[in-house]
């Protein structure tokens, strides 16, 4: 009976401990917020009368695969026809026959800002050779005048022709989800796609070496 007993009791104090076990709490932060973790790296924002999209991932070319998305269907090929950064009237066919890298991008946006460097190292690379890099100023969402937007263009030795959309026809034409987004069009004008990111000097030409 004694015997007995002493199983009882070992057995209800096994119970007891894995019961305690069971319940003890977990350490708090132990998944990594995902939500926070994006709010803790440094964005840019911009308020203007017109929404404005965000900046896209700066690795270029990368989308997050996101659950029965559907597939972007690019829109044939619209002339814009718009200024240049002396107010100068410039058209998108005044470059007919080149293969057109049209780069949307805001001098508020970090990441287009980071990419220009390459952007102009590759076109003054292949500048006359059938292929144009345009950079398509998205004014309505600039902090600062198209003017300083112009001296902005100035000082930073840039030679891609830039045209502005000082009224917002050429986002409403070419929708743009985020910044820098850029829109790529063969020499027959068809509307090969769009990259939204920040492209390099790699990337851009093998796209160029793909499809020009």
């Amino acid at each position: 009976m004694k015997k007995k007993l002493q199983w009882i009791v070992v057995t209800f104090i096994l119970v007891m401990v894995l019961t305690s076990c069971g319940q003890e709490e977990q350490p708090e932060n132990l998944a990594v917020d995902v939500a926070d973790e994006d709010s803790a790296q440094e964005t840019d924002t911009q308020e203007s009368e017109q929404d404005v999209p965000e900046e896209s991932d700066p690795e270029p070319g990368v989308q997050e695969e996101v659950e029965d998305e559907e597939e972007p269907v690019y829109q044939d090929y619209v002339d814009l026809e718009l200024v240049d950064k002396d107010g100068n009237p410039v058209k998108l066919s005044d470059y007919e026959g080149k293969f057109i890298a049209l780069n949307f991008f805001g001098t508020w946006c970090t990441y287009c800002m980071q990419e220009m460097p390459d952007l102009e190292k590759v076109y003054s690379e292949y500048e006359g050779d059938d292929f144009v890099i345009i950079l398509m100023n998205a004014t309505t969402t600039e902090k600062i005048s198209a003017e300083e937007v112009g001296q902005w263009y100035e000082d930073g030795g840039y030679t891609m022709p830039m045209m502005m959309d000082l009224d917002g026809t050429a986002l409403s034409t070419y929708p743009v989800q985020g910044f820098p987004t850029t829109y790529f069009i063969n020499q027959e004008g068809k509307v090969l796609g769009a990259i939204s990111g920040m492209l390099d000097e790699a990337t851009l030409l093998s796209i160029i070496e793909t499809y020009k």
